[in-house]
C-alpha cells in the first residue's frame, strides 16, 4: 500500500488556493464535507454526554428505590422498572449508532484529505492516531477499556437487581406472570444485545472494507458498495434467517416430537416428577397438589417450551454446523443454495457463534426443564450428529448402506425427546419402543427414496440437485431399500395395533404380559412394560434386526407388484393417496379428542401408508413441490382471466383436465 504522505503543511483555511485543478476542486468539497461533520459529532458529543449522565442518574434513584422497598412494590411498577432500563439502554445504542456513523464517516473523509495532501493534516480521527487507538472500544488501552467496562458492568448491575426485585414481586403473586415477565424482558434484552454487536461488528467492518477499497484505488468508490460479508442486508430477513437457518427441517420433522409427546402422554401420562417445575413455572393462584390437578393448557405449553429447546435450539445448531462445513458444495446445488450460508443471508463466524450459543443453551435449558434424562437425550442427538457429520457423511461413497443406517436414527431421537419431556424415565415402556424401532424405518425408507430420485434426476438432466458419494450407490439400490424400509414402518404399526388389541382382551398370556402389558382395573386402559435403558436399547436393536429380515422377502413381492401394475397405479395413486391421507387425519383427530392411543397406532399406521403409497414411482420434481406449483400456477392463471378476461377464458374442466395429464417426468427442477 502506497504512503501518500510527505512533509508539507497544510495551508490555513483561509487562504488562497489554486483551484485550477482537480484536485484543488475536490479538496475544497472535502474540506466542507469534513466541516459539517465535525460539527455534527461535537453536537452528538454533547448530546450523548447530557443523556448518560441523565440516564445514570435516574436509573441509580430507581434501583435505590427498588432495593430499599425489598420488592415490595406494586405489580405495575415491578413491570415498568425493568422496562425503563431497557429503554433508556435502547435509546443509548440509537445514539451510539448515529455517533459511531459520523465518526466513521469523518474517519472516511480525513483519509482522503490527507491522500491528496503532501502530509497528514486531520488527524483527530484518524485511524491509527494515538488518541483514536487509545480510546477505541475495541483495541483501546486496558485502562480505558476498564473505565467503559465499569460503566457498562454498573449499569447491567442496576437493571439485573431491579429485574430481580421485580420478578420477586411479580412471581410471588403469580407464578405464570412471572414465567412470562423473564420470557418477555430476556427476549427484548437479547435483542438489544444482538443490537449492539452491529456497533463493534457490523458498522466497523464495513467501514474498514469501504477504507480499504479508497487506500488501494487511491480514490472514493463511485458506487459506494462494501463487500457483501459485511454490508448490512434486509436486517429483518437476516434475522429471520438467524433464527431458523433451516425451516423446512422444523415443518419437515418437527411433527416427530408431537407425536413422541402425545404418544408418552396418553401411555404414561404426565409422571409426578414434572410436577415441581410446572408449579415454579405455570401455577397462578396456590400450587397444583397432584399431578391431576394440572390443566391441559399447562401440559402443552410445557410441551411449546421443550419443542423450542429441541427443534429451534439443539437441531436448529446442528444442522447450521452441517452447512458450514458444506458451504462450497451447497452453492453448487440447486436444491441447497437458498439455505442461509450458502446465500450469502448469514456468514460463517455469525453462523458458528450461533450454533455454539444454541447448543450451549439447549444443553443448560434440557438439564434443568427435563433433567438427566432429557440432558442425556440431547447428548444422544449430538453424538449422533457427530458421528455422522465426522465419520458416516464423508465415507458414504464406500460405506452408502451404513450411512443411511446411522442417518435413520435421526428421527427416532426427535421422538425420544418428545416422549422424555412427558414421562421422564419411563420412556421405554413397550409400545413407546416399537415406535422408536418404527421410525427408523420410517426414516430409513424416505431418505433410501429421496436419494434415489435425486440420483435419477441428476442422470437425466444432468443438473446438479445433490451430489453425494452415495449417489451411484442408490440409483440402482435405492428403490429396493425405498420398500424394505417403508414396508419395515407398516408391518411394526400392525404390530403395534394388533399387541395392543390383544393386550386389551387380558388374554392369560405369559409372553404378552411379560414384553408389552397387563389390563389395569380401569376397563379399557392397560398398565405397559417399563424396560431398564440398557434392555431398551437392546430391543430396539433387535426389533429393527427382526423386522429388516422379515421385509427382504416382502419387498420383492411389492416391487413385483408394483411393476405389473405400473400403469394402473399411476392412475389410481392420487385416489388411494388421498383416502391413505384422509384415514390418517380422521384417526389422528380421534385419538386426541378422546385420548385413544389405538386411534393414534392406527394414525401411525396411516401415515406410514401415505408416505408408501406417495413415494412409489415419485418423481423428484414431484417431491421437491415443482409439480405442485406448475399445476397451482395454472389452475390459478384460469381462475384469474375466468374472473376478468371472460372473452379470453377457458372452461375451467378443461384447465383441470389439462392439469391432471401434465407428466411429471417432463417437469424440471427450477434452476
Amino acid at each position: 500500500m502506497k504512503n501518500p504522505c510527505v512533509t508539507v503543511g497544510l495551508p490555513p483555511m483561509g487562504s488562497d488556493l489554486d483551484f485550477s485543478n482537480t484536485n484543488n476542486h475536490l479538496l475544497s468539497s472535502l474540506l466542507k464535507e469534513y466541516e459539517i461533520i465535525s460539527s455534527r459529532l461535537d453536537k452528538t458529543d454533547e448530546r450523548t454526554i447530557q443523556f448518560v449522565g441523565i440516564s445514570v442518574t435516574l436509573l441509580t434513584s430507581w434501583s435505590v428505590y427498588a432495593a430499599s422497598q425489598g420488592g415490595n412494590f406494586s405489580i405495575a411498577l415491578a413491570w415498568l422498572g425493568p422496562l425503563l432500563f431497557l429503554l433508556v439502554f435502547a435509546y443509548l445504542i440509537s445514539i451510539y449508532y448515529f455517533h459511531f456513523n459520523t465518526l466513521w464517516i469523518s474517519r472516511i473523509l480525513s483519509l482522503r484529505i490527507n491522500m491528496i495532501l503532501p502530509e497528514p493534516a486531520h488527524i483527530t480521527n484518524a485511524p491509527g492516531f494515538p488518541s483514536a487507538v487509545f480510546f477505541s472500544s475495541r483495541k483501546g488501552n486496558i485502562k480505558t477499556l476498564t473505565f467503559y467496562i465499569l460503566i457498562i458492568g454498573g449499569l447491567i448491575s442496576l437493571f439485573v437487581l431491579v429485574s430481580y426485585l421485580s420478578f420477586r414481586a411479580i412471581y410471588s403473586s403469580n407464578h405464570l406472570s412471572g414465567t412470562l415477565f423473564i420470557a418477555l424482558y430476556g427476549s427484548i434484552a437479547l435483542l438489544e444485545l444482538y443490537a449492539v454487536s452491529g456497533l463493534f461488528i457490523d458498522l466497523p467492518n464495513s467501514y474498514d472494507v469501504f477504507a480499504s477499497a479508497i487506500q488501494e484505488t487511491g480514490r472514493i468508490p463511485r458506487d459506494f458498495t462494501s463487500h457483501p460479508l459485511y454490508t448490512p442486508q434486509s436486517n429483518l430477513s437476516k434475522f429471520v434467517w438467524l433464527m431458523f437457518p433451516r425451516p423446512a427441517d422444523v415443518m419437515a420433522k418437527g411433527h416427530i416430537f408431537w407425536i413422541g409427546f402425545i404418544m408418552a402422554f396418553f401411555v404414561k401420562g404426565l409422571t409426578s416428577d414434572r410436577l415441581p417445575l410446572l408449579n415454579l413455572l405455570f401455577s397462578q393462584r396456590g400450587e397444583w397438589n397432584t399431578i391431576l390437578d394440572v390443566p391441559m393448557w399447562v401440559v402443552l405449553a410445557f410441551g411449546i417450551l421443550i419443542f423450542v429447546v429441541e427443534e429451534i435450539l439443539l437441531q436448529q445448531a446442528k444442522l447450521l454446523w452441517d452447512d458450514v462445513r458444506d458451504v462450497k458444495r451447497d452453492k453448487l446445488l440447486l436444491q441447497n443454495r437458498a439455505r442461509a450460508i450458502a446465500s450469502g443471508k448469514v456468514n460463517i463466524k455469525e453462523a458458528i457463534a450461533h450454533l455454539s450459543i444454541r447448543w450451549t443453551l439447549a444443553m443448560i435449558l434440557s438439564a434443568i426443564l427435563g433433567g438427566a434424562t432429557l440432558f442425556l437425550s440431547f447428548l444422544a442427538i449430538t453424538i449422533h450428529q457427530t458421528l455422522y457429520v465426522l465419520w458416516a457423511k464423508p465415507k458414504a461413497s464406500k460405506y452408502p448402506l451404513l450411512s443411511l443406517t446411522i442417518l435413520s436414527f435421526n428421527v427416532p431421537l426427535r421422538f425420544v425427546a418428545g416422549a422424555i419431556a412427558v414421562s421422564g424415565c419411563a420412556w421405554t415402556s413397550a409400545p413407546l419402543l416399537l415406535t422408536v424401532a418404527l421410525l427408523f424405518f420410517y426414516t430409513f425408507g424416505g431418505m433410501a427414496a429421496l436419494w434415489k430420485m435425486e440420483a435419477e434426476y441428476q442422470e437425466k438432466t444432468g443438473k446438479p440437485v445433490a451430489i453425494r458419494p452415495q449417489s451411484a450407490y442408490f440409483l440402482h439400490k435405492g428403490y429396493k431399500w425405498q420398500h424394505i424400509g417403508l414396508l419395515g414402518a407398516i408391518t411394526l404399526s400392525l404390530t403395534l395395533i394388533l399387541l395392543q388389541k390383544t393386550a386389551l382382551t387380558c388374554p392369560h398370556n405369559a409372553l404378552l404380559t411379560m414384553w408389552y402389558a397387563t389390563c389395569s382395573i380401569r376397563p379399557g386402559s392397560l398398565i405397559y412394560v417399563n424396560y431398564e435403558p440398557y434392555s431398551a436399547v437392546a430391543i430396539i436393536i433387535v426389533g429393527i434386526l427382526v423386522n429388516m429380515a422379515v421385509c427382504f422377502p416382502l419387498s420383492y413381492i411389492s416391487i413385483t407388484t408394483f411393476s405389473i401394475l405400473k400403469k394402473l397405479y399411476r392412475k389410481l395413486k392420487g385416489i388411494l393417496v388421498a383416502i391413505s391421507i384422509a384415514m390418517f387425519i380422521y384417526h389422528g383427530y380421534h385419538s386426541v379428542a378422546n385420548m385413544s392411543e389405538s386411534s393414534l397406532y392406527w394414525a401411525i399406521l396411516w401415515l406410514n401408508t401415505t408416505l408408501f403409497l406417495n413415494y412409489e414411482q415419485l418423481t423428484y420434481p414431484e417431491y421437491s413441490f415443482e409439480v405442485t406449483a406448475v399445476k397451482i400456477k395454472l389452475f390459478l392463471v384460469a381462475i384469474y382471466k375466468m374472473m376478468f378476461f371472460p372473452t379470453d377464458s377457458r372452461n375451467i374442466i378443461e384447465v383441470v383436465k389439462e392439469i391432471s395429464a401434465i407428466d411429471p417426468e417432463k417437469i424440471l427442477f427450477n434452476d
